[in-house]
């Protein structure tokens, strides 16, 4: 199963996990109050989400330890569970489950290697932008690097002036 599964596949396993999770814990607001307020599992599958999104490395790697995480979790609790299935039951066997398959594409799927580095050598530049806007500043060097990321202010005018002398109804003067 793993082989044929790649990086859309693990984006859509990864969507569904976070609606999941977001939908028990819309739930359990209402209906089950008593198991607290944290939103950990959705808040870290809406982050897992994003980061493969963006084409992250460590979101890939932190994503699947997390999700090896969950579904270990929920079998060491059901391990030993005797009492009659409820809602809890169904959305922590159904976090289990697609966890354990999205984890599992993430390391060991080969089309899904390919296709993740592939789609980062070719992703668009809004992508790269929001990627490097977390990195620090400051430095020589990252400046340098990335420097075509950040146009300074004169190159902005001059596009400016490019823009309204090619469309002279333009109103960006």
């Amino acid at each position: 199963m793993v082989e044929r599964c790649g990086y859309r596949t693990a984006l859509y396993l990864s969507a569904l996990i976070a609606a999941v999770n977001w939908s028990f814990w819309i739930y359990s607001r209402w209906y089950l109050p008593h198991l607290g307020n944290d939103a950990i599992y959705a808040v870290a599958a809406v982050v897992i989400l994003i980061g493969l999104w963006l084409l992250s490395r460590i979101a890939r790697y932190a994503g699947a330890a997390f999700y090896f995480l969950v579904a270990g979790v929920v079998a060491v609790t059901l391990w030993d569970f005797a009492k009659p299935v409820n809602v809890v039951v169904v959305w922590a066997v159904t976090t289990a489950v697609l966890s354990l398959a999205a984890a599992l594409i993430l390391v060991f799927s080969k089309p899904f290697a390919r296709e993740f580095a592939a789609e980062r050598e070719k992703r668009p530049p809004y992508k790269k932008y929001i990627h490097l806007r977390g990195r620090p500043r400051g430095s020589r060097r990252h400046t340098d690097r990335y420097r075509h990321f950040y146009p300074t202010s004169q190159q902005v005018t001059r596009m400016m002036r490019d823009q309204a002398s090619k469309n002279p109804g333009c109103r960006c003067r």
